[in-house]
């Protein structure tokens, strides 16, 4: 079969012709429009997801103001309870008002500033050491320890050794009762650099 022959067939049947050149067209432009539409689904699902972050936002913008205000207090709150390294003699006062409150005695207190060792990441926070010897009677130490546990600054403690003392007698009489107690520590308060 020749193109004359082809279109010889065609203007023989034309209605058929025409009616097969149109489902062409339409396979064609259904085609076309196949990619259209999955593009526009995709599209529009975009947007109905946009659409909800919106709805989401204002839901949770309404307690928005009440949000940063606690968030404030907060921030707040946790600079008070941060030591800073540079003030020197506020830090050691804290270590001497629970030293007031639990009636034992600093024999010594340092405050220790080390260096950020090298390759360590950078922090915003870090820890303040400090090496306390306390002495007193066993519930006095513990109880130094439980005040500086719930005390205002953050704290962890790195190490502690406890050590009972001798009790002295009077000349020529047995001793009686606990003797007092010796502790060290080292512990850490959270503070700025």
């Amino acid at each position: 079969m020749t193109f004359q022959d082809l279109v010889e067939k065609l203007r023989r049947y034309p209605v058929p012709s025409a009616c097969g050149a149109i489902v062409i067209v339409c396979f064609f432009a259904f085609y076309l429009r196949m990619n259209v539409i999955t593009d526009l689904e995709i599209e529009n699902d975009e947007v109905q997801r946009q659409a909800q972050q919106v709805d989401q936002n204002l839901t949770h913008g309404r307690t928005l103001d009440k949000h940063i205000a606690e968030m404030e207090a907060k921030t707040t709150e946790l600079d008070a309870r941060i030591v800073k390294s540079a003030e020197l003699a506020n830090n050691l006062k804290y270590f001497y008002e629970i030293e007031a409150t639990t009636r034992v005695s600093i024999a010594d207190l340092r405050q220790t500033v080390n260096p950020p060792a090298k390759g360590a990441p950078k922090t915003i926070l870090s820890g303040v050491d400090y090496a306390v010897l306390i002495t007193g009677r066993f519930d006095q130490v513990v109880s130094y320890i439980n005040e500086l546990e719930h005390g205002r600054h953050f704290f962890r403690l790195e190490s502690f050794n406890l050590q009972r003392g001798r009790q002295e007698s009077a000349a020529g009489t047995a001793a009686t009762g606990p003797g007092p107690v010796t502790m060290s520590l080292n512990l850490k308060l959270l503070g700025w650099p």
